[in-house]
């Protein structure tokens, strides 16, 4: 999440949704490589109408190509979105864990690693630390929601999303 935002923050609003898109491909990729995993015929087909117009974008979008900065942060926002979708779906797989169980063996590591960041790189008032909280119970909602939807469908379905 944290690289998706610094790549809004770097690149324009059409070069973001690019590579929002292009986690779709890079899921297949990754899970082809990882996993073995073949998509079938129809998917790839899908997946390639989806990577021409992510290239027709890109290359109406000059300001992006040439923002060296944004764009390396929007393709590894790309690459990190996807592997956690494909890391969430295995976990699931492999501990037959249910989305609740998943979200709670995982949530004390991801709160540890962002509160220390949130106190070395915030300055904490009344409404800071309102703010960090309302987000915090915002974002265990989301990550409950993409585990019960990779756990309902699959990797690739989410990333369609």
């Amino acid at each position: 999440m944290v690289l998706s935002t610094l790549s809004l923050a770097l690149n324009t609003v059409s070069f973001y949704q690019v590579c929002k898109i292009a986690s779709t491909p890079v899921v297949i990729l990754l899970e082809l490589v990882l996993f073995k995993k073949v998509p079938r015929m129809v998917v790839c087909v899908s997946v390639l109408c989806v990577c021409a117009g992510i290239a027709i974008a890109t290359i109406n979008d000059p300001i992006s190509i040439k923002n060296v900065s944004g764009m390396v942060v929007g393709l590894l926002s790309t690459v990190v979105t996807a592997l956690f979708n494909i890391q969430a779906g295995a976990l699931q797989r492999q501990t037959g864990l249910n989305s609740q169980q998943l979200l709670v063996s995982y949530t004390p590591y991801a709160t540890g690693l962002l509160a220390t960041m949130v106190l070395v790189m915030e300055p904490m008032t009344s409404h800071a630390a309102f703010v960090i909280i309302s987000s915090a119970v915002i974002g265990v909602a989301v990550s409950l929601t993409t585990f019960l939807a990779i756990a309902g469908t699959s990797t690739l379905t989410y990333s369609v999303r």
